[in-house]
């Protein structure tokens, strides 16, 4: 019998059955994600289903979001670098786009965005490869990762250990203190931010999937993350250190709190948030031992052709982050929050 797409109106159950069950699926394939996304940011979330005789053999979640420059675009799955279609077989997986596509025309939406770590074989698609994804096996053992990082990235965490810098993890009490180091450290990068609730709310939803990491030295708080857990894979959604206290290595010994914690919760794998290949941060995160996983950012156009170019790299953007840098911090906790919430991210 051939597949049908069409718009989920099943359960979150029955959703997130078929998601923990698929060996491609992430953490923002869970239903409550783009729910958690509205509550915060607004949007229309759609849950697109492929079926074979009425057994799921494929989803799509999708969220209707206004871009800057680009208007009404779906995207599979805003605020997370993965995410897109998860399908039994490439026939579910043209089945799921097509009916993506109808979707796109019916609620006016430019383009369909999708965050793939598995591409999707269609010559409608654009395809843009300049982020990857690295991710840090990890072995059963906190010993045995010791053991496995170089001499220099052993002596970094030795060295905040001796500066008195401490590592603690926690959950919802924690957001106060990890928001304000977050937002520090986006002000000094030149960038909006995402706002307080969106991580109130993430811990809210996901409870002890999501766990806040804290570092201090003595009383002032010098790094900070949020990481969600979904299988065996701890997933890095936001970090910040401050850049004054860059010399006694906040941010190694709060990646080495990540390693450690994930292990213990019986994790295997590490994801690091994307990256531009080449990039600081990008070898940063290999020099612990992080395995490069292309990031596939497919799109479909429909009212209009989506730039492949990083806005990023254009003059406007680069002079927005000089001004970024120098706005108060009072200010930029304002109006950087419904900023991002705009951006193509």
């Amino acid at each position: 019998m051939a597949i049908k797409a069409y718009l989920f109106s099943g359960g979150r159950e029955e959703w997130d059955a078929y998601v923990t069950q698929h060996p491609n699926a992430t953490f923002f394939h869970q239903y409550a994600w783009m729910q958690m996304i509205q509550q915060v940011y607004g949007g229309d979330p759609y849950y697109l289903a492929a079926t074979r005789n009425d057994a799921l053999v494929g989803v799509l979640p999708l969220m209707l979001r206004r871009v800057m420059g680009d208007g009404k675009v779906l995207v599979s799955v805003p605020f997370a670098d993965e995410g897109g279609v998860l399908a039994d077989n490439p026939e579910a997986e043209q089945a799921l786009l097509g009916e993506a596509g109808q979707l796109a025309r019916k609620v006016g939406a430019a383009y369909v965005e999708l965050r793939q770590l598995k591409p999707i074989d269609s010559p409608e698609l654009l395809c843009d490869t300049s982020r990857v994804i690295p991710r840090m096996p990890l072995p059963e053992s906190v010993d045995e990762l010791w053991q496995s990082l170089t001499a220099k990235m052993r002596n970094t965490v030795r060295r905040a250990q001796r500066e008195n810098l401490t590592a603690s993890i926690g959950g919802l009490e924690m957001v106060p203190l990890l928001y304000d180091v977050y937002v520090r450290h986006a002000r000094d990068l030149g960038s909006p931010m995402h706002s307080r609730r969106f991580f109130e709310c993430v811990m809210a939803t996901f409870g002890t999937a999501a766990q806040a990491i804290l570092v201090t030295k003595g009383s002032q708080h010098v790094a900070a993350a949020l990481v969600v857990l979904f299988g065996a894979t701890a997933t890095l959604l936001c970090a910040g250190w401050i850049k004054h206290y860059q010399a006694v290595y906040p941010n190694n010994l709060l990646y080495w709190q990540l390693f450690e914690m994930a292990i213990r919760q019986g994790c295997r794998t590490v994801d690091l948030g994307r990256s531009p290949r080449e990039s600081g941060v990008f070898h940063f995160k290999k020099q612990w031992g992080a395995e490069e996983h292309q990031l596939y950012r497919q799109m479909l156009p429909v009212a209009q052709r989506p730039t492949l170019a990083d806005r990023r790299e254009s003059r406007a953007y680069k002079a927005f982050r000089v001004l970024w840098r120098r706005m108060p911090l009072g200010l930029a906790r304002v109006l950087g929050p419904p900023l991002f919430s705009r951006l193509p991210i």
